[in-house]
């Protein structure tokens, strides 16, 4: 039985971004398949090779959130955001 464990119900979405990490010197183009005002579920070809902690580029509304893995496999991560972190892309 599943339980649910999430304080915020997370919206289906289908948006393209982009995982950075390594003082952003390694980019992974990915799909945010939902997501809430806490974290989302990301779509990858893989997940080796990805950190636990790295920034998120949205390119749809310009910004980048900074996310902390709770959960992996093959091709999803299930992410938290840092709630200290929500920036714009430079220029916006």
């Amino acid at each position: 039985m599943f339980i649910e464990r999430r304080q915020v119900t997370r919206q289906n979405v289908s948006h393209v971004g982009q995982i950075f990490f390594g003082d952003c010197s390694v980019e992974v183009n990915c799909l945010v398949r939902n997501m809430s005002v806490m974290g989302a579920l990301i779509e990858v070809a893989l997940t080796d090779g990805i950190p636990d902690r790295f920034d998120l580029l949205l390119p749809s509304n310009g910004q980048i959130r900074s996310c902390r893995a709770v959960r992996r496999t093959r091709h999803l991560l299930g992410v938290a955001f840092d709630k200290r972190v929500n920036r714009a892309m430079d220029g916006e």
